[in-house]
């Protein structure tokens, strides 16, 4: 069986969690992320599932229990501080969104300068701090994400300044709680 490869009969009652896809309803199964491509069957789901849903679980003693869902992932507005604001016009405002326990950021900001641009959920902080390198008027800039979940502009290079700075791509996992 598969899940004794994951916890060895040998091994004490502790629980593991991870991430997945729900493969199949009937009988209900999940694709686990990882190089096994192998679905697995679920013993107890505490939500309602549907075929290509991500979720939530915890193996413990050999069963897998689905313990939540990720609603599709929406963009959410990133609060910004330090005179920042969206660049506007047809450029998306500055957002984030996570799924799973992938977090990213997006937008066009203008008018900040060095320091703190926004803030984000605690929950959403990343599990190590996170540097980018990002496009920016006439050059590029270092932008930070710290475990405390601050988005903070840290330097700009090449004669760059604040008239626009982008946050696409800045992309990081979740720390663990």
């Amino acid at each position: 069986m598969m899940l004794e490869r994951l916890i060895p009969k040998a091994a004490s009652p502790s629980v593991q969690y991870q991430w997945g896809v729900v493969a199949t309803l009937s009988p209900l199964k999940v694709l686990l992320d990882g190089p096994d491509t192998t679905p697995v069957p679920v013993a107890s789901s505490l939500c309602p599932v549907q075929t290509g849903m991500r979720v939530y679980t915890s193996i413990s003693e050999g069963q897998l229990t689905i313990l939540g869902t990720v609603v599709a992932a929406t963009w959410t507005n990133l609060p910004l501080s330090n005179s920042w604001v969206a660049y506007g016009g047809i450029y998306v405002a500055p957002q984030y969104r996570a799924d799973g326990a992938t977090v990213q950021l997006r937008g066009l900001a203008k008018s900040g300068g060095t320091g703190l641009l926004g803030t984000l959920p605690a929950a959403l902080a990343p599990e190590y701090p996170v540097i980018s390198v990002v496009l920016a008027s006439n050059g590029t800039a270092r932008v930070d994400v710290t475990t405390a979940g601050l988005v903070n502009v840290f330097a700009y290079y090449g004669g760059s300044n604040n008239g626009y700075l982008s946050l696409d791509n800045i992309t990081w996992t979740i720390k663990p709680q």
